[in-house]
């Protein structure tokens, strides 16, 4: 497979796709919902950026089983078809269910939103949050946050990366339950949790 990104800033496989299938439908559609909504999207690549090959997925999980990693690498397609949310079965979507927004950081004032199960946290585009900017954060899988949709929890963990993560000012060294308005420090960028879902107000009844 052959990833490349067109003038619009649509990533496509070109070993399928002689065109960007995004473009194109859009054009045949133009009220069409863009396939990539409720995803974090990338900042505006430049014009230098059009046209070059990406890779699949980052060199960490070339070589590696689903058994080494324990669950398949977010974004392939053992991931989408394993991990499908129980608000998404129900409605029909992968709504917004809380948000991590940045505080102290680089990136200061911008608000990540999250999706039901879990959200992979790293500099890499393909994580389900991606913190640019801050080379302290590891590119794949830094972190984790998870929400239960099914007991209407919220979960932090560490991932991969080398830094130790922290909640409150604490380190974290296994899942934790987060709760309204913790403090979430990642690399050198902190953030404040800010949750949808729970028992006031839920996508699934």
């Amino acid at each position: 497979m052959e990833m490349r990104l067109c003038p619009n800033n649509h990533y496509y496989d070109q070993s399928v796709h002689a065109q960007c299938p995004y473009c194109n439908a859009s054009a045949a559609a133009p009220s069409a919902a863009p396939s990539d909504a409720g995803k974090t999207a990338p900042l505006s690549p430049g014009s230098a950026d059009i046209g070059k090959t990406v890779p699949l997925m980052p060199t960490e999980f070339a070589g590696k089983t689903e058994a080494a990693w324990g669950t398949p690498p977010p974004g392939t397609a053992a991931d989408d078809d394993r991990t499908r949310a129980i608000i998404r079965e129900e409605i029909g979507l992968d709504p917004v269910v809380g948000w991590l927004v940045c505080s102290e950081g680089p990136e200061k004032g911008r608000d990540y939103r999250m999706h039901a199960d879990n959200n992979f946290i790293g500099r890499a585009e393909n994580m389900d949050i991606t913190i640019r900017n801050d080379d302290t954060v590891s590119r794949v899988n830094h972190a984790v946050i998870s929400y239960d949709a099914r007991d209407k929890t919220y979960f932090f963990a560490q991932g991969s990366g080398r830094g130790i993560v922290r909640v409150n000012g604490k380190a974290v060294l296994s899942t934790v339950e987060l709760k309204a308005y913790d403090k979430v420090e990642i690399g050198s960028t902190k953030f404040v949790f800010v949750p949808l879902c729970g028992e006031g107000f839920d996508w699934v009844v």
